[in-house]
């Protein structure tokens, strides 16, 4: 019967299954558990684009999901995309806009932002329901190798998050008015 070889090749498995191959290590990673250090080669910057300031809020709420993102380029170039809602009561939106501000007013911004603190922001723990996380990524200068600092909140609790959201939400406001 069809037993007999169904009970066989289970039995026979174990020896006929190749066993996995052990992965040998190559080494230490070669950048290390700290930041990640400056390129091998400078980088001519040919190409003026370089982000400032990036501004994600994600997550989940009542009326589903929330993504925004916002990133300000210190040519002045200002893109934003949100995509929300997916539930029966709140469908699926979808928006996305550019725009262009002088490199002065983007310059000012990441500025104002360092001035308010937020090079010293750390993430913060407070966990909620039902409102999504804000994450807030400042690069330091704006060139090709450059470094970065990011922190996350659901609420903003600290001085340093309040002033990134009041400062992040005024130039937002003021750079997409009907968005």
């Amino acid at each position: 019967m069809l037993r007999t070889p169904v009970l066989l090749a289970l039995v026979a498995a174990p020896f006929v299954v190749p066993a996995p191959q052990q992965i040998t290590p190559i080494g230490p990673n070669p950048i290390g558990p700290g930041p990640i250090g400056p390129a091998t080669q400078p980088c001519q910057n040919t190409l003026d684009q370089e982000p400032l300031v990036m501004f994600d809020v994600t997550g989940y709420s009542l009326t589903g999901i929330i993504h925004e993102h916002l990133c300000v380029y210190d040519n002045g170039v200002v893109t934003i995309s949100r995509v929300s809602g997916g539930t029966p009561l709140f469908p699926l939106t979808n928006a996305a806009d550019v725009a262009f501000v002088t490199p002065t007013q983007a310059r000012n911004l990441h500025k104002s932002l360092i001035q308010g603190g937020v090079l010293r922001a750390c993430d913060e723990p407070l966990a909620v329901a039902d409102l999504p996380m804000t994450t807030v990524t400042l690069f330091r200068s704006g060139r090709t190798d450059d470094r970065v600092h990011t922190f996350s909140y659901w609420l903003p609790t600290t001085v340093e998050s309040q002033n990134a959201a009041n400062l992040i939400t005024a130039f937002r406001n003021g750079t997409f008015p009907n968005f």
